[in-house]
């Protein structure tokens, strides 16, 4: 499976991250040279890159001592006879990391480019959300902040919106997404998902930025099913065919890596063609904002191109730049099987029934963490 659908050289997609340590690190490379150095005490050595024209990079296991490189990465490498081959690699962290003075700019530089689509059309207070956070920092049993979420499905587009409220202060931050994934992919359920993604993605960054280490928040949609597969229990095990598994996956780290409650509550929707107005509760007024929302964001949704990454999902499978998002065992079973894949495979004398057993119905536990 990995010869037929990676690239050469199985390179990653996405990359893993930034590493995060640097001091107990030896071996280094320098991307602008693609040189590999090997660093011990205080002494830096290089080792030239060896010729090859297919692959993952190689180099000598000899170095020489050199001058310290001005660029690093961190890298990861294994040894194969007298050669030192490169899996990957990516930047270091910093060890203390710049302080931003916005919100706005945390929220870009602390995340990968594959989150920045929840931010595009984010509204954020004057205050940075300073409000929110106190409010959610609030050990009380009543829960004062809310995210209230709405997703839309309309011609194969997907769309949401998200709001974070404080129902004493009345302050929010809110925004509009365009949802990731191919024609195919979408639902009103993978929109729905979405929204509660972006909403604990933002909730997360927000106690971040402010140190919050404690208090609570509701989440609540229209969606019994959304809100019923994304928040629950830590111990249950999603299938790899479970409809947007992407970005249950992400919803599911980001749970884990919440240091605040969450609780959920479902809001019966459309209530405004039911009940005046004035009678709703406050979180059936914020869905029914969310709701328009969502939808005037159409326009913006069909002037972008597709785009499929999703920050925090545990691993992926793409075939010709798009990602397998739905129904991922049967569209690997149908690739494998197409008549192309065959007419490959025969002439290497390799049978793809043979790497369709090995590797489609294992746990999703033992599959590689991010495919291409």
């Amino acid at each position: 499976m990995r010869l037929a659908l990676l690239s050469q050289g199985r390179r990653l997609k996405t990359p893993l991250g930034p590493w995060l340590a640097f001091s107990d690190a030896s071996w280094f490379i320098d991307p602008s040279l693609d040189q590999l150095h090997r660093k011990i005490g205080n002494t830096w050595f290089l080792h030239p890159k060896l010729p090859r024209r297919s692959g993952r990079p190689s180099y000598s296991s000899i170095g020489t001592v050199c001058q310290p490189p001005t660029l690093v990465h961190r890298v990861k490498i294994y040894t194969k006879g007298n050669s030192l081959v490169c899996v990957g690699h990516c930047p270091i962290v910093p060890s203390s990391m710049p302080q931003q003075s916005t919100f706005q700019e945390f929220l870009y530089s602390s995340t990968p480019p594959s989150a920045h689509w929840c931010f595009h059309s984010i509204a954020i207070p004057n205050d940075n959300g300073l409000q929110l956070a106190k409010a959610i920092n609030e050990n009380s049993t009543m829960v004062e902040v809310s995210a209230v979420t709405e997703g839309s499905f309309k011609d194969y587009h997907g769309t949401a919106a998200w709001s974070i409220t404080c129902h004493r202060s009345k302050q929010q931050l809110s925004g509009q997404i365009v949802v990731p994934g191919d024609a195919t992919d979408h639902s009103s359920y993978r929109s729905e998902l979405a929204g509660i993604n972006t909403a604990l993605l933002v909730t997360h960054k927000l106690c971040q930025f402010f140190r919050i280490e404690s208090g609570g928040i509701i989440s609540g949609c229209d969606s019994t099913s959304a809100l019923a597969t994304a928040f629950v229990d830590y111990d249950h095990r999603y299938s790899i065919n479970t409809p947007s598994f992407d970005f249950l996956g992400a919803i599911r780290q980001l749970q884990r890596s919440s240091l605040i409650e969450w609780r959920t509550n479902h809001i019966k929707g459309h209530q405004d063609q039911r009940v005046p107005l004035q009678e709703l509760t406050d979180l059936e007024k914020l869905n029914i904002a969310m709701d328009l929302q969502a939808k005037n964001h159409f326009p913006y949704a069909y002037s972008q191109p597709r785009h499929y990454a999703i920050y925090l999902e545990p691993w992926s499978i793409w075939y010709k730049d798009k990602k397998i998002s739905n129904n991922i065992h049967s569209t690997v079973y149908n690739i494998v099987h197409s008549p192309t894949a065959y007419t490959y495979w025969s002439q290497r004398n390799v049978s793809a029934m043979r790497l369709f057993n090995q590797f489609i119905g294992m746990p999703s536990d033992r599959l590689p963490r991010k495919s291409h």
